[in-house]
């Protein structure tokens, strides 16, 4: 009888530290997989100015500008305020993540994006998916190519002070 009581005890225990952890992924993983800075400057210049800082840095080209506020409204949305996102790539990095048939499938995580928009308080923000911690979730070649993007991305984007940490 004694046995079915720690039995109980021990998964009660399992499913809680379950529920714990599930509670704290949601939590933190918003903040963990995303970067924001806000911007000193306003809307069209922070996105020249990315823009400009793109086309600087050897091999990267901006492929894409969206105007998102457009899109939405267009759509039978709401004005979400501006709203731009930029696509942004470098060729060698990205025939190197696509060269191999088991990798290809990452090309929907590509080209990269940067939102710029400007929030309720007025001020300017970019945010981008962190690179730290997307090159953590994967080994290999996977890593290698993320954590290159990430070093000249944060070159991009020095700028604002933008740095992809762990948390």
């Amino acid at each position: 009888m004694k046995a079915i009581g720690y039995v109980v005890v021990g998964a009660l225990t399992f499913v809680l530290g379950l529920v714990a952890a599930a509670v704290i992924a949601k939590e933190a993983l918003p903040d963990a997989m995303f970067v924001e800075v806000a911007s000193p400057y306003d809307h069209a210049e922070t996105v020249r100015l990315i823009e400009q800082h793109i086309e600087d840095q050897p091999g990267w080209t901006l492929t894409g500008a969206y105007d998102h506020q457009k899109a939405i409204l267009a759509g039978g949305g709401g004005d979400v305020g501006p709203y731009v996102i930029l696509k942004f790539c470098k060729g060698t990095l990205a025939g190197r993540m696509l060269a191999d048939d088991e990798r290809r499938f990452f090309g929907v995580m590509m080209p990269i994006s940067a939102a710029i928009y400007t929030k309720a308080d007025g001020r300017t923000y970019v945010s981008l998916v962190n690179g730290t911690m997307l090159s953590r979730f994967f080994g290999g070649t996977y890593h290698d190519v993320i954590n290159d993007v990430r070093l000249e991305v944060e070159e991009i984007f020095r700028f604002l002070h933008l740095k992809f940490t762990a948390f």
